[in-house]
């Protein structure tokens, strides 16, 4: 039983697709395995910075209430006034306005565009006057 050129390929070409097959899978198992293991590892790393980050994050947050007391505080305030001319008003020097609402000022102004229209100013010119 002889094998001629293109049984003898066929064959060698056969067995060679067996032996890929048998070792890509594990071939294909330990990529998997070690891609795996690069991602925990890249995993772990962007953890450990970001609590790195965390830990600075918030020391700087208590650096800042720290700055912020010490800013706020009454005494420092009380040194720095006068450099920057703020002074305590006198007794009477604070004079409270009242602000009067629009239903109370309708009855005046009622009057003054009658006493207007009575003196033969329109409307109109009174309020181009008042622009100007």
């Amino acid at each position: 039983m002889a094998l001629d050129n293109h049984q003898r390929m066929s064959l060698v070409l056969r067995s060679a697709a067996r032996w890929l097959v048998l070792l890509a899978i594990p071939c294909g198992v330990v990529f998997c395995e070690t891609w795996l293991h690069l991602q925990v590892l890249n995993g772990a790393y962007e953890s450990a910075e970001l609590r790195t980050r965390t830990k600075e994050l918030r020391e700087r947050i208590n650096t800042l209430k720290l700055r912020e007391a010490e800013l706020e505080s009454t005494p420092r305030m009380n040194a720095k006034a006068p450099e920057l001319f703020l002074i305590t008003p006198a007794p009477g020097q604070i004079h409270v306005l009242a602000e009067r609402s629009c239903s109370e000022l309708l009855p005046e102004n009622e009057r003054l565009l009658a006493k207007a229209a009575a003196s033969g100013v329109s409307r109109k010119r009174s309020t181009r006057t008042a622009r100007r």
